[in-house]
C-alpha cells in the first residue's frame, strides 16, 4: 500500500521483487545475484524511485539468531552453506543500497530512494543487510487485507483516477473475486476498469467494467519473476 500511495502522490515508479518466487525459480546463487543487481540497476535510471523487496527473509534469512528468538530452532539443523549464502546475499543487498543512496545524493540533492521490505518479523532478515545503513529503519506490522480492506483500497484507487463520474460497484462481490490481491494489483485493476468504462461511454455499470477487467487480469503474485520484478505499479 505504501508503494502504491507514493506512486500515486509523487509520480514515483515502483520496482518490485518477489524474493520467495526468485528463490524457487533461481536455484543457483549467480542467478539470484544477477536478478538483484538488475533490479537496482534499473532503479538507478529514475530520480525518485521505490524498491520493494517482498519476503526478503526467504532469500537472506537470519539463521544465526539468539536462543530467545522463535527462529532459533532451525539453527541447529541448518546447512552451513545456507548460512554462507544468506550472508552473501545480505552483503550484496547492503552494498547495493549504500551505493544507490550515495549515487542519488551525488546526482541530485532532491533524488529520493525509498526501500520497502516485507518479512515475517524484523528479526527474520539477515542483519548484515541493514548494518551499514545510515538512515533510521521504521517497522510496521501490516495486517492481511480483509474483504472490506480490499474494497476500500480499490475504491481509493478508483477515486484518485476517476473524478468525472461517481462510480459504484458491488463491493462484496469484487472483494471475493480479488482474494489474494495486493495493493499494487488494485491500482492496475482500477486503471483498467476505468478505461473500459470510458470506452463504453459510461453506458454500462461500473461493476460490469470491473468484472470485464478481471477476466484476463493476472495479479503480480502470479506473474513469473522475470516480469514481475521489472515493474509493478
Amino acid at each position: 500500500f505504501l508503494s502504491s500511495l507514493m506512486s500515486f502522490c509523487n509520480s514515483r515508479p515502483t520496482f518490485y521483487l518477489d524474493c520467495k518466487k526468485l528463490q524457487k525459480s533461481k536455484p543457483r546463487m549467480v542467478g539470484i545475484i544477477d536478478e538483484i543487481d538488475s533490479l537496482f540497476s534499473r532503479a538507478r535510471n529514475h530520480q525518485h524511485v521505490t524498491i520493494v523487496l517482498d519476503d526478503l527473509d526467504c532469500l537472506s534469512p537470519n539463521l544465526l539468531v539468539g536462543n530467545e528468538s522463535k527462529f532459533s530452532a532451525r539453527t541447529h539443523s541448518v546447512n552451513p552453506a545456507a548460512v554462507d549464502q544468506s550472508k552473501l546475499i545480505g552483503d550484496r543487498i547492503s552494498h547495493l543500497i549504500e551505493s544507490a543512496t550515495v549515487d542519488a545524493m551525488r546526482r541530485c540533492r532532491e533524488c529520493v530512494l525509498s526501500l520497502i521490505v516485507t518479512c515475517s518479523s524484523p528479526d527474520s532478515i539477515n542483519p548484515a543487510i541493514f548494518r551499514s545503513s545510515q538512515v533510521e529503519l521504521i517497522h510496521y506490522k501490516i495486517p492481511v487485507l480483509s474483504e472490506k480492506g480490499r474494497a476500500d483500497i480499490l475504491m481509493t484507487m478508483i477515486n484518485r483516477n476517476q473524478s468525472e463520474v461517481v462510480v459504484k460497484f458491488d463491493q462484496a462481490d469484487i472483494s471475493r473475486r480479488t482474494e489474494g490481491f495486493l495493493p499494487r494489483d488494485f491500482e492496475k485493476l482500477a486503471l483498467r476498469a476505468i478505461r473500459l468504462y470510458q470506452l463504453d461511454g459510461f453506458s454500462t455499470s461500473f461493476h460490469d467494467s470491473l468484472k470485464k477487467a478481471l477476466e484476463d487480469f493476472t495479479p503480480c503474485a502470479r506473474i513469473s519473476n522475470d516480469t514481475a520484478n521489472e515493474y509493478c505499479g
